[in-house]
């Protein structure tokens, strides 16, 4: 991208922009004027772990991936996810075309969500998963299977075992809050990392982790203000 001491005299934020700039890559905007198919079966397949939200209803957790399709159990909207990686439209119109879009505004409502909740409509999450600890070097140990639970506006979650163990966890002390293969959501909390091993194979760890985010920054920006 640059000759040799072409930088020399910028500052590190200014070469970080500029890595950042010429690193970005848009697999949409990409796959759009390409157009090349992806032949495979059950396409749409386990969508319901990034997409948690109905464009359609607005309700949650209702989203169900059948082969190539996608539907909400609560109102029945419902796309074929096709082999060029967008949507087409079944029976209802198409509100996203590509799963990008979908999940900009799923975020957008999520945050709004977040900091007008009323109370009016009920918002809460909880999922059953397994809980892992590891303290200094050790490995991760199992803990227990068991439900974490939280709703607004409570600012705890908790894991309840289905042996007894019970934990609560401070959101905005949740460091380090990452997920990935999919199913880990971990994170460091009182010098302890903890993993949520989501190994139902519909649930959302993104969810999650975005719930959480999102949260944090609201707190984040309330502590700032006051």
């Amino acid at each position: 991208m640059w000759e040799k001491g072409e930088l020399k005299n910028e500052t590190y934020e200014s070469i970080y922009e500029k890595l950042t700039e010429s690193l970005a890559h848009n697999e949409m905007e990409w796959q759009s004027s390409r157009r090349i198919p992806y032949e495979g079966k059950k396409l749409a397949y386990y969508l319901e772990r990034f997409l948690f939200f109905c464009p359609q209803c607005k309700e949650k957790e209702g989203l169900y991936s059948d082969g190539d399709f996608f539907e909400c159990y609560h109102c029945q909207y419902k796309v074929k996810y096709n082999v060029f990686g967008n949507f087409e439209q079944v029976h209802h119109k198409l509100i996203f075309t590509t799963t990008e879009e979908w999940n900009k505004w799923q975020l957008e409502f999520l945050k709004t969500t977040l900091l007008y909740h009323n109370g009016e409509r009920p918002f809460a999450m909880t999922d059953h998963v397994k809980l892992y600890i590891a303290e200094g070097e050790n490995p991760f140990q199992l803990v227990s299977s068991g439900n974490i639970t939280w709703k607004l506006p409570s600012e705890k979650m908790f894991f309840h075992g289905d042996e007894g163990k019970s934990f609560k966890f401070k959101i905005g002390k949740m460091d380090g809050l990452n997920i990935h293969l999919h199913l880990y959501l971990d994170f460091f909390y009182d010098e302890k990392v903890y993993r949520m091993e989501f190994y139902q194979p519909r649930t959302s760890a993104y969810k999650w982790l975005k719930t959480f985010l999102i949260l944090s920054e609201i707190n984040f920006n309330k502590g700032a203000m006051s």
